[in-house]
């Protein structure tokens, strides 16, 4: 029976894409998904809800909002004591001037009939839902709720829920509130390694002096706190996507944690358990601020440059400039990645056009040998890598390599001499060497194998 509600909520799903979503009304939108075994009583069961609350307060109940992550829909199907099938169903309500104005109800099947019945519910407050997770932190087979509650103050507050402990409310049976906490961010991993998942708590300081991260986990039939890491001073807020899972050399789970400084800056702190305790890898303790900090740069994060599973670290160092480039910045980055002592190995150089999106691994022959410099025109960016001769001689160009788009790329992109990399949508990319007298060690095929196109969300997960 539980395998067709799966069947069904997919059919549901196409059916709305494929009856013009975009002009369905908001109720048609939040409505339940089309029929399914037990359809009738789960909506009953809603609807007996919704109305009871509304008795009880005196007000037109609403459906709770999720705003992030990966559970948003308004009715979830959730497999929460680990036998493999979907019995609970969850549904999410808001009660304006309530003390405790949201309520996540669980509605589970009783045994192998096709009826619903309330199993738990978990009350919070505020205006809704940023997130909710469903997650194992015990160990023993069921997930706890993981409930992050937009409040009213706009101070995000983080709760912990487990559904085997249950307090009896009259005749709801509401959860055993495990942890309550503020918080700036959070992440879900296993950070340990005993197989069981621990919470990352990030709690930022207004100002700037002891931002946290504290780390909880199972411990003692408990969750409690395994371990606290101070972050960089002067943080003002978590950069966008700032709080990233990732690994280590040797695949060592991390916590990645990016954040703008009051400079204007950009500090990342990389977060590890080693010998049991939390570790904040890159803190420098004389500065009280993160080794990994980029300042004068755009906007560049840790990203997995060599595709080996594993987050680099970026270090931009700008290049020299000659002439009528005085006014332009040129900058080659160096990416490292970090192994559980805290310390950096270098990966590779590269240079990244983040407006032409595409980015060339630099040889290391070229390291303090080359400036960089642009010549656009219409329909044709070119980015010119030349030979450095010092201030007081012109570069020398030896490669250039362009960005072709308009009627004429082909026929651009077809000139003697050029050679095409890469193709993206309406654009050719192709280069070109030139006669240097410099070996730079690349050939075609080289240039090929150093040239990448950078993704849209390159800089993500």
């Amino acid at each position: 029976m539980r395998r067709h509600i799966g069947l069904a909520l997919l059919t549901a799903a196409l059916s709305v894409l494929l009856t013009g979503c975009l002009f369905r009304s908001t109720e048609d939108l939040y409505a339940l998904p089309e029929r399914f075994p037990g359809y009738e009583d789960l909506t009953g069961k809603r609807s007996e809800i919704q109305a009871g609350l509304e008795m009880e307060y005196g007000t037109t109940v609403e459906t709770a909002v999720i705003y992030s992550g990966d559970n948003t829909s308004v009715i979830q199907f959730q497999d929460m004591d680990g036998d493999g099938s979907q019995e609970t169903a969850v549904i999410s309500f808001r009660i304006p001037g309530a003390e405790r104005s949201l309520r996540v109800y669980f509605l589970t099947t009783q045994g192998d009939t096709e009826r619903y019945e309330i199993s738990a519910v978990v009350e919070g407050d505020g205006t809704g839902i940023n997130a909710i997770d469903y997650v194992e932190l015990s160990g023993s087979g069921k997930k706890e709720v993981v409930v992050s509650w937009r409040t009213i103050e706009g101070v995000n507050q983080l709760g912990v829920y487990s559904l085997d402990e249950l307090e009896s409310n009259e005749t709801v049976p509401v959860a055993s509130q495990l942890l309550m906490t503020g918080y700036s961010g959070y992440s879900l991993l296993d950070i340990d390694r005993d197989t069981r998942t621990e919470l990352a708590v990030i709690r930022l300081d207004p100002a700037g002096v002891d931002s946290t991260v504290e780390v909880y986990g199972w411990q003692n039939g408990m969750l409690d706190r395994l371990g606290t890491a101070r972050l960089s001073a002067g943080i003002t807020a978590l950069a966008s996507n700032g709080v990233r899972i990732n690994y280590l050399t040797g695949v060592i789970p991390a916590l990645y944690i990016t954040s703008t400084l009051t400079d204007g800056g950009q500090a990342t702190d990389i977060v590890a358990m080693r010998d049991g305790s939390l570790v904040n890898l890159t803190m420098n303790q004389e500065t009280g601020v993160s080794v990994e900090t980029i300042r004068g740069y755009g906007d560049i994060r840790p990203m997995d440059v060599n595709s080996d599973t594993i987050l680099e670290m970026p270090r931009p160092h700008l290049l020299p400039t000659y002439g009528e480039n005085l006014s332009s910045d040129f900058w080659l980055i160096d990416w490292s990645q970090y192994d559980v002592g805290g310390r950096a190995a270098p990966v590779f150089t590269t240079y990244h056009n983040m407006s032409d999106q595409w980015y060339l691994i630099i040889p290391e022959e070229w390291v303090d040998q080359i400036t960089i410099s642009r010549s656009d025109s219409s329909g044709i960016r070119a980015v010119i890598f030349s030979l450095w001769n010092g201030q007081k001689k012109a570069p020398t160009p030896f490669l250039a390599i362009y960005m072709l788009t308009g009627i004429n790329s082909s026929s651009q992109a077809a000139k003697e001499g050029r050679f095409i990399l890469a193709e993206d949508g309406d654009a050719i990319y192709a280069a070109e060497f030139f006669e240097s007298g410099w070996n730079c060690g690349l050939d075609e095929a080289g240039v090929r194998d150093s040239f990448r196109l950078i993704l849209s969300n390159w800089a993500g997960d």
